[in-house]
């Protein structure tokens, strides 16, 4: 039973439990009062039949009453997350129309949590997205004074990014820094298998949000209703949206309602949806740089005891592109590994444990046999040279320690300095880098009879990247984007044989580059099989090293 359900059966019980009460107080009085009195005064009468009709029918009586009583009464509050969510498997449309219940400003997640108020101090990192999120800030402050010269709060604005990047706190801080309401729901908890409970909760939550303007309504996971229309949409789903397109166009000049959504999938979105007037600002909330990075690790780990050899910022230099919400769990399990070998202090082995885990997917595995332990380090080393040779990139992680998770091993990099855009030449640097595992197997075995399939995900990425190279980024033969050209996802075969010509090119240019280097290669191979796991300035030490004997023996 969910907690709506108990709610509402409160009145119920603790009405039942006063008739009954009232009930037997009365039958007690029939059956041993009346027949007292009655005595006293000489005078024969036998209450037991008589108490048992009037018993009878004031049980009926204060029954009905009870029921008619409780089946008129309406709750004062719900929330819209009870109301179509929790309850929708069991509610009729009539008692799905519950009404939005307002929250102390600030509280960032379901109406159900206890949270404190969080404002825009209490976001680490992000530091040009919260300038942006500042002006919000200052309309809803402002409202009066925007009113006067003829302005008003923008209708809309949507967070986009990867998942796991903070964009419902970012919104629960806009609410928070402006000491004004805050409405959250997800857009997944207004689809309902009863027609018509979508609108009417999207309606009641504005009306609600309205009477405390200035507030600011937050609807999670856009793109459950908001996704592009077609003509095989439900009734239900298109009803809904369109619900929340007429509130969005229906707010008043002076409504100050702000709402704010959040989706994974900006391309997704239906175009009437983000037309100017609904949700015309649109802020990105990108996965954290490295600054940002320390400074999220920083506040998961102002709490938890750390050891003297875990240095903060070496671990936001190995954690390239990893989320905040990442970073969150890779502390907690950096903890729960101190926990497990009796510890209360979280060492650097902890977290590596941690990281390790977070990578693979995985625990740490039995080492693997010699020969194959030799054939993965010739194949990660591969990896690993490619990408600081040929792409210039910091190679935070190289290890050959399997993992539950499927892997032989790993090779972790980041950019040394963040880029916006990418060259042509750049690209097909990163495009080597990932067969630079396959070609090290090539040239490890002498032959491609004996090469081995463990490069599958390596291919299936080349592949990817090849795809996005000639179809989105036009920088093969044509200038089209395939993908427009194609709806249907068949690419033509004048394409398959461009994509395939240029994949077989980049990987025997990276063959040619590897064999180059092949004295380097076998020399970081070789330290890889001793060491296991190597990070950036050890892997620098072997390459420099290896060069510096090739030009001393030449």
């Amino acid at each position: 039973m969910s907690n709506q359900e108990q709610k509402t059966l409160l009145p119920l019980k603790s009405k039942g439990r006063l008739a009954i009460g009232v009930f037997v107080v009365m039958e007690a009085f029939i059956l041993f009062g009346l027949p007292a009195i009655f005595r006293r005064f000489g005078w024969g009468f036998d209450a037991k039949p008589f108490g048992l009709y009037a018993g009878f029918l004031y049980g009926i009586a204060a029954s009905m009453s009870v029921i008619r009583k409780h089946r008129t009464s309406k709750p004062t509050t719900a929330f819209i997350e009870s109301a179509i969510g929790q309850g929708a498997s069991t509610q009729t449309p009539a008692a799905a129309k519950a009404q939005a219940q307002k929250r102390p400003a600030g509280q960032p997640v379901a109406p159900s949590a206890q949270t404190k108020k969080v404002t825009l101090n209490d976001i680490a990192g992000y530091k040009t997205t919260k300038e942006s999120m500042a002006f919000l800030v200052e309309c809803l402050k402002n409202r009066s004074a925007l009113l006067k010269i003829g302005s008003t709060i923008p209708s809309g604005v949507l967070l986009y990014g990867p998942p796991g990047t903070g964009k419902t706190m970012m919104a629960a801080a806009i609410a928070g820094s402006a000491g004004v309401p805050f409405y959250s729901v997800n857009a997944s908890s207004f689809i309902n298998k009863y027609v018509g409970t979508g609108p009417a909760a999207i309606r009641s939550l504005y009306a609600s949000a309205r009477k405390t303007a200035p507030s600011v309504v937050f609807i999670d996971e856009l793109d459950a209703i908001g996704g592009k229309r077609s003509v095989s949409d439900n009734d239900e789903y298109r009803s809904t949206l369109n619900a929340l397109l007429s509130e969005l166009d229906g707010l008043s000049e002076s409504s100050g309602v702000l709402t704010i959504a959040a989706t994974n999938r900006i391309d997704d979105l239906d175009s009437a949806l983000v037309r100017p007037g609904r949700f015309d600002r649109k802020v990105a909330v990108p996965l954290p740089n490295e600054e940002d990075r320390l400074a999220i690790l920083k506040i998961h780990s102002k709490n938890r005891p750390l050891d003297a050899d875990v240095d903060l910022r070496r671990l936001a230099a190995d954690t390239g592109g990893s989320s905040g919400a990442a970073l969150a769990t890779l502390m907690n399990e950096a903890g729960i590994y101190a926990v497990s070998r009796g510890s209360s202090v979280i060492c650097r082995e902890d977290i590596d444990k941690a990281l390790f885990r977070s990578v693979t997917g995985g625990e740490e595995t039995a080492e693997q046999g010699k020969a194959e332990q030799r054939l993965t380090a010739w194949h990660e080393a591969g990896h690993a040279l490619c990408m600081k040779l040929l792409c210039d990139r910091n190679v935070t992680r190289l290890t050959i320690v399997g993992s539950t998770g499927g892997t032989n091993g790993i090779t972790c990099s980041t950019e040394k300095q963040p880029r916006t855009t990418v060259s042509k030449k750049a690209m097909e640097n990163l495009i080597k880098a990932v067969y630079g595992g396959r070609a090290a197997e090539e040239i490890f075995f002498g032959n491609t009879d004996d090469i081995t399939a463990s490069a599958s995900g390596d291919i299936r990425q080349a592949t990817s990247m090849i795809r996005e190279y000639l179809a989105s980024y036009g920088l093969g033969s044509g200038l089209l984007n395939l993908s427009l050209l194609t709806p249907d996802g068949k690419a033509p075969d004048s394409y398959i044989e461009e994509a395939n010509a240029l994949a077989e090119r980049l990987y025997r240019e990276t063959v040619a580059f590897l064999f180059e280097n092949k004295h380097v290669l076998e020399k970081l191979a070789n330290e890889l099989v001793r060491r296991k796991t190597m990070v950036d300035e050890e892997i620098s030490a072997v390459i420099y090293a290896a060069k510096a004997e090739e030009h001393k023996d030449a």
